[in-house]
């Protein structure tokens, strides 16, 4: 089919007076009504690129009151289901816009404020219209290799409503399509046999439709657009109500697990646990982190620790087993000095002794003293096979990267709390006794990636430097770079701000130091070792509970103060 174009442009002052005067007087309102505008267009249409425009404002101005078609004629985007509804109006030319089944513009004005006026007093009318029909627009995808969805449609009449017949239409668009800002909710495909209901009062009508979505490369702006029209064969027809839903498209039953089946008999089948009995399933829970599984059971922890799977000894909501902390650190907290050396490449290290009531290293948390964000720091995990101290022969375990969250030409600092970040490993490493972390960096002179706290000495000589030139650094071989050497032989002192984050379970045990002999009651036992202890002592002395290094009264009172039950 092919249609002529409107070439010649609308002057209709005084209507445009009147309806600009109406404007003036009434404003659009949010109301349970979504107007529908149907624009027919085409890419060649000049006219059209202010109608368009002009309804694409209307629609990024009122999206909850409009819903808005597109429908191409005689282009490459033309389709079966809008030469049809080009019929159905008795489509003449383009541009032709037609507002809820009723009103009518044929033509454009020049502008598209112009005809912005004309479109938003429309929809004042139809708002101040109240809808009586009502429409929920629900899809379940079929078939994802194709893209096909089942779509429900709930059409509802008020209780105080006239009964009626009503034609209930789908469609499929999608927006900014073409290119262009004049182009909004192109239709692609609609249905071409649409279903007729019968509304009565205070009830509602399923209609259901299957639709395949074949332009899909950008799902994020396919819409569904559905309107209940009268059942006239041609207009004018009243819409009664429409609406839109964009994608992901609300499923008509809950299916969080998207397997198909309702959430509410997955769980009654025993597919799906709900530990807390709130209708969800506990995997879905758990996919989108409204709950916490650290022990990948597939049950919330919060439901592990209530059925005691797990303890929370502390009672923060978090199993012991999965407590995680800074357990592995020998600075304050705190930068008072930056490590630079004239640029290159840097490896700082600081060295562990294994805790063995702390589990695996998770990853590390560093501190940059003054570095750029656009520039690459990594984290490191090393063992030290020998135990002796000396990163020579440490083995690379584990690293990852990452960049300061600041924007370009930023800087990383211990003034700003970007300054700080915490690395995970991909997967949790299990050091030997002796171990190392680390981090390190390309840099320019003008850098100090390294932040040292120097307030704290490095007595035992834990924190050591490798150097080269930019781009040469050995990780794998640190004794393999120019310089390798503890801080101090580089004149400094003090910890690098390196922490190593593990698995370290809180002690909740009773700290009883009246019950001596440990045999959970301060009693006889007790004071007997008390009294044979009388007097000073050096070296272990239990009965010395207040640490004076004499065991004398104030001891024994105490001890009596807790007698019994510790």
């Amino acid at each position: 089919m092919t249609y002529r174009a409107v070439t010649s442009w609308l002057v209709l002052v005084s209507m445009l007076g009147i309806m600009l005067l109406a404007l003036s007087l009434s404003t659009a309102r949010a109301a349970d009504r979504k107007v529908l505008f149907e624009e027919f267009t085409a890419t060649w249409c000049g006219p059209c690129v202010p109608v368009g425009q002009a309804l694409s404002d209307l629609l990024n101005n009122y999206p909850d009151d409009v819903a808005f078609i597109q429908i191409h004629g005689s282009d490459s985007y033309t389709y079966t289901w809008g030469i049809q509804r080009a019929s159905f109006y008795g489509l003449t030319g383009f541009p032709t816009i037609e507002c809820d089944g009723i009103l009518e513009q044929v033509g454009a004005y020049p502008s598209s404020g112009q005809n912005y006026a004309i479109f938003q007093n429309w929809l004042n009318q139809r708002l101040n219209d109240e809808a009586d029909v009502e429409i929920a627009i629900n899809a379940d995808l079929v078939n994802e290799a194709t893209h096909a969805y089942h779509v429900t449609l709930t059409v509802g009449l008020d209780a105080g409503a006239l009964p009626r017949q009503s034609r209930i239409h789908l469609v499929y668009v999608r927006d900014h399509y073409p290119s262009g800002s004049h182009y909004r909710n192109c239709m692609l495909s609609g249905i071409t046999s649409p279903t007729v209901v019968s509304l009565t009062p205070g009830n509602s009508q399923i209609v259901e439709y299957d639709i395949t979505m074949t332009n899909f490369s950008v799902p994020s702006n396919l819409r569904l657009v559905a309107w209940a029209q009268s059942t006239n064969g041609s207009a004018p027809a009243e819409v009664y109500n429409a609406n839109w839903s964009a994608w992901p498209f609300e499923p008509s039953m809950p299916d969080c697990n998207e397997n198909g089946i309702d959430d509410a008999d997955d769980i009654a089948g025993g597919t799906s646990g709900d530990c807390d009995s709130n209708d969800i399933p506990d995997e879905c829970q758990i996919a989108d982190g409204t709950a916490e599984d650290c022990n990948n059971n597939g049950v919330p922890d919060a439901c592990d620790i209530a059925d005691g799977v797990l303890e929370d000894c502390d009672e923060d909501g978090v199993p012991d087993s999965c407590q995680v902390a800074e357990a592995y650190a020998a600075h304050d907290g705190s930068a008072e000095q930056g490590a630079s050396f004239g640029g290159g490449d840097m490896v700082w290290l600081t060295h562990h002794l294994q805790n063995p009531a702390n589990g695996p290293i998770l990853g590390v948390t560093l501190q940059w003293y003054y570095f750029p964000a656009d520039f690459h720091t990594t984290v490191l995990l090393y063992d030290d096979p020998n135990e002796d101290g000396d990163p020579s022969d440490a083995v690379l375990l584990s690293s990852a990267t990452v960049m300061c969250d600041m924007p370009p030409g930023g800087y990383c600092s211990q003034e700003n709390e970007n300054g700080t970040v915490t690395v995970l490993f991909d997967n949790p490493v299990e050091p030997g006794a002796s171990f190392f972390i680390g981090a390190a960096a390309t840099y320019y002179s003008s850098h100090s990636p390294a932040a040292l706290d120097t307030t704290s000495p490095d007595t035992g000589g834990d924190n050591w430097i490798a150097l080269d030139a930019a781009g040469n650094a050995d990780l794998e071989n640190l004794a393999g770079n120019l310089v390798l050497a503890p801080i101090s032989e580089l004149g400094l002192d003090g910890n690098w701000l390196l922490s190593g984050l593990a698995l370290s379970p809180p002690d909740c045990s009773s700290d009883c130091v009246l019950d001596i002999d440990g045999n959970g009651d301060v009693g006889f036992q007790d004071l007997i070792t008390l009294l044979s202890s009388w007097g000073s002592c050096s070296g272990t002395c239990p009965a010395d509970f207040n640490g004076n290094g004499t065991v004398d009264f104030s001891d024994l009172l105490q001890l009596l103060a807790g007698w019994g039950p510790c």
